[in-house]
């Protein structure tokens, strides 16, 4: 017995935050992009196997969620899709199929104790999260109006070893 879906996608090869350029902080390089907003949603050509098989893995993950999604919106459970705002996932064409048909609402991560803002989006079916939308955070003099400390900002490097901030 289904009672709801959630489907939280993995973002890393649909975020916008893979550039091709050295981090100010490390001097290494940032992970370079796997996909662009137009002609290669899908997957950049060239990628090496290893990318290659997680864009692959990323959007046969994708296409299966858009279609569990619509079947169980068409069979009345409740069902959300999950993703930054800035996904490139939100650009594909099973997305904007279900954009034509149902709702979404966009709320910040640090509503719910993150330290950072991390706008993500919710698309849902047969449920009501409309109570999210106050669900935003508006900086007050540089600080999160939810927590009154300043974001972790999700991008470049951190720590001694530099580990992305956005893994």
């Amino acid at each position: 017995l289904v009672r709801a879906l959630w489907y939280g996608l993995v973002c890393a090869t649909w975020s916008s935050a893979r550039r091709n350029r050295k981090s100010p902080y490390t001097g290494r390089g940032w992970p370079p992009p796997l996909r662009d907003r137009g002609r290669f949603l899908w997957g950049l050509p060239h990628l090496s196997d290893a990318d290659r098989r997680r864009v692959q893995d990323a959007n046969r993950q994708a296409r299966w969620a858009f279609a569990e999604f619509a079947h169980a919106a068409q069979g009345g459970i409740p069902c959300v899709i999950e993703n930054p705002v800035t996904s490139m996932l939100w650009l594909t064409a099973p997305a904007l199929r279900l954009l034509k048909k149902y709702l979404y609402i966009d709320i910040d991560m640090c509503a719910f104790g993150a330290h950072w803002k991390k706008p993500t989006r919710l698309r849902y079916a047969n449920c009501d999260l409309s109570s999210l939308g106050a669900r935003r955070c508006h900086l007050q003099g540089g600080l999160c109006s939810f927590s009154g400390a300043p974001h972790l900002v999700l991008t470049g490097c951190s720590g001694p070893k530099g580990g992305f901030n956005t893994n």
